[in-house]
């Protein structure tokens, strides 16, 4: 796993290095749960080409993508 920096303020940080990229069935499904658990997330792009950052406890930022294949 690599660490992404995240900003001061706590929230996720873009992943602009190397990163921990997860490919999941429903992106939608995905953000809704992440939501539901008071994570927070940022969002880049929309549909099925939806990008979600998100912090893990630990302060990591971790990529969620919906698998397009």
């Amino acid at each position: 796993m690599h660490v992404i920096a995240f900003s001061t303020n706590g929230e996720p940080g873009e992943s602009t290095g190397p990163h921990t990229s997860w490919f999941v069935e429903d992106i939608e499904s995905t953000v809704q749960e992440l939501t539901s658990l008071g994570v927070l997330s940022r969002v880049a792009f929309e549909g099925k080409n939806r990008i979600v950052w998100a912090m893990d406890p630990a302060g990591n930022t971790v990529e969620f993508q919906q698998d397009t294949a």
